[in-house]
């Protein structure tokens, strides 16, 4: 009898380790914030929002300071398309600003280490539903930098998918250095902290600002944040050197990291200087005080913004600062729980705080009764892009038997196949798109669902084009729409996917898996066997189900064939949220049997599909064992 090769299994364990922690049910922290009606009626009646062609600014200072805010954020985000052609302004998700009043009023919402809150002047948080930024103190002095600085990290995370951190935050830094003056819009004004910092101590070489870690920037040790955020500003400064066109080479610079290439490689090919003239440059630079700001253009070009200032009333106050809440995980959702429910005594008939019981639900992992409030969510007013979307999203990892037939009954047949529930998602997800047509997770995830089950093909193709077009590193709406496109017979256009995805830094092992996705599917195509634009995916069948069949004929023991068929059998018996680990569990099973080729197989296929962090973690890293296993690790004889 074979046994497993010992370092399978330790992965794997350890994944299931990892797993059960992140399932730990939440619970209220000390502290735990009470809703502004605690505080007096006017305090929830005083909060007003201010929708902008670009943001919604959720507000409790005054009319003046947040029109100038969303002025200054709106000049700031035109600035930044002009100066990036080539990258994507446009939010995946709607951008949603909180100004709180002072560091009182904030002090509920702040991010918390061990319990403990974080003293920040505001910070950004992207959700699946929304881009969260805040402001501690929305009057006082540097208050715009911390939102620009902010909201720069979204528009480079949006089109690069992996960022060295010291570029990360020296970029952010020097974009968030704009102004408006006679002369036009700047941008990389000096920034007077960082000047104070350069100007009194010693500069470390670049290769230790290379280095620096998340871990060592959480830290806060003594002078360390302080150190690299000056550093890595001036670093970033020096590189660009007030010269528009500079900007076009630190965005091929980010790409030549992306691919792997070494910091001092790609700043030879990018810069043509090493890392130790860099080091020099950056010196000279300091020394000679040449921070200077780059001059954009000659004419601020500030968009008119819409009168479309509304009070958000008790209800609508509650509901949007338990959304925020909600951001900070489940050890905060207790306190977003009694925001929702406050708002709900002020009104019942307002659908956001029946949404946002249901994601309290939803965090919580009680899917019965998230179903139950999205459902009384979804026939009250007004519609909710986000809601809906989780609607769907719920409904997508639930058993058809779970779905109450109430819910089913709404939809019809389907000429071309789909199950009632497919049906019943795709009527959510349009509604969502009616709201908001671009919200590209509802996007991706109707078009997903023509891979998986039957319907006009082109509809899905379309859906999750326009989801790449505003979101371009989302690995997941790519891989399905090569999916897509192979079952088509296009596997041309397929290549146009991968290709597009090369210039956003994704990681190199996905982008392999998906040349090798598009070479197959060209082979189909001339395959004389099966006529061009066959589907392969039978309409109810999972993208696991199609993983799993795909593999049956590398296995070699017949024992395991079996056992793969019968989990290609019960997959569809199981919630969608499990696949991947089914399929990562399945992987490791085969490997432990010496069935290489398809294990490393299952997990080419899962790594674009794994949208979990520790999932997808634990597939990259199992996937590299098991080809160093192919290589060299022989099973023990019996």
């Amino acid at each position: 009898m074979l046994r497993a090769c010992p370092s399978i299994i330790r992965v794997f364990a350890l994944f299931l380790a990892a797993l059960a922690s992140e399932r730990n049910s939440f619970a209220a922290p000390e502290g735990a914030a009470l809703p502004p009606e605690k505080a007096g009626e006017s305090e929830a009646d005083s909060w007003f929002q201010l929708q902008t062609p670009h943001f919604l600014l959720c507000s409790h200072v005054s009319e003046k300071t947040t029109r100038d805010f969303a002025d200054d954020l709106e000049n700031f985000r035109e600035t930044l398309a002009r100066l990036f052609p080539r990258l994507v302004a446009k939010s995946p998700v709607p951008v949603m600003v909180y100004l709180f009043k002072d560091p009182i009023d904030f002090q509920p919402f702040r991010r918390r280490v061990q319990g403990a809150p974080i003293e920040d002047r505001g910070y950004f948080h992207a959700g699946a539903e929304g881009n969260y930024l805040t402001v501690a103190d929305a009057s006082g002095p540097g208050a715009r930098r911390v939102i620009r600085h902010e909201y720069a990290h979204f528009f480079l995370h949006n089109n690069f998918a992996r960022i060295p951190l010291w570029l990360d935050e020296g970029m952010a830094d020097f974009l968030s250095g704009f102004r408006v003056s006679e002369q036009g819009v700047e941008i990389g004004v000096p920034i007077l902290e960082h000047l104070a910092w350069l100007s009194t101590h010693a500069q470390a070489p670049p290769s230790h600002i290379f280095r620096f870690s998340q871990e060592a920037l959480k830290s806060d040790a003594p002078g360390e944040r302080a150190a690299f955020y000056a550093q890595s500003w001036a670093l970033v400064h020096c590189l660009i050197h007030g010269q528009p066109a500079s900007l076009g080479l630190l965005s091929d610079f980010v790409r030549r990291l992306g691919r792997g290439e070494g910091t001092d490689r790609a700043l030879q090919e990018t810069y043509g200087k090493s890392g130790k003239e860099l080091e020099r440059a950056s010196g000279r630079y300091t020394v000679k005080s040449e921070f200077r700001p780059m001059l954009v253009d000659r004419a601020a070009s500030g968009p008119a913004l819409p009168a479309a200032i509304r009070a958000l009333g008790p209800a609508g106050a509650f509901h949007r600062l338990g959304c925020l809440l909600l951001q900070h995980g489940p050890n905060r959702a207790g306190d977003a729980e009694r925001y929702f429910r406050e708002g709900m005594e002020k009104d019942p008939s307002f659908s956001g705080n029946r949404w946002g019981l249901g994601r309290v639900e939803l965090m919580a992992g009680r899917k019965a009764e998230a179903l139950s409030q999205f459902s009384m969510a979804s026939s009250l007013r007004p519609e909710d892009a986000a809601g809906l979307y989780l609607f769907a999203d719920l409904l997508s990892s639930l058993p058809g038997s779970e779905i109450p037939e109430t819910l089913l009954s709404q939809v019809g047949k389907d000429m071309q196949g789909a199950p009632r529930t497919v049906l019943l998602e795709r009527q959510l997800l349009h509604r969502a798109i009616a709201v908001d047509p671009e919200f590209a997770p509802a996007l991706a995830l109707l078009g997903s669902s023509y891979l998986t089950a039957g319907g006009d093909r082109s509809e899905g193709i379309a859906c999750l084009e326009k989801a790449l077009d505003i979101e371009p590193t989302n690995t997941r709406a790519a891989v399905d729409l090569v999916g897509l496109y192979s079952v088509e017979g296009k596997p041309d256009q397929a290549a146009k996917v991968v290709e597009a995805l090369q210039d956003r830094n994704i990681d190199p092992e996905i982008l392999d898996i998906l040349h090798k996705a598009v070479d197959e599917g060209k082979q189909e195509c001339t395959d004389s066997t099966r006529p061009t634009g066959t589907v392969q995916v039978p309409g109810a069948e999972s993208w696991a189900g199609t993983s799993l069949k795909s593999v049956e004929d590398l296995v070699a023991d017949p024992a395991m064939r079996r056992a793969v068929q019968e989990r290609y059998e019960s997959i569809m018996e199981m919630p969608t949220e499990f696949w991947g680990e089914v399929v990562l569990n399945q992987a490791v099973d085969l490997a432990n049997h010496s069935e290489y080729r398809a294990a490393i197989k299952l997990l080419e296929g899962l790594l674009p599909r794994a949208t979990k962090p520790k999932l997808a973690e634990a597939t990259k890293s199992t996937l590299a064992r098991v080809k160093q296993d192919a290589q060299g690790c022989q099973a023990p004889k019996p």
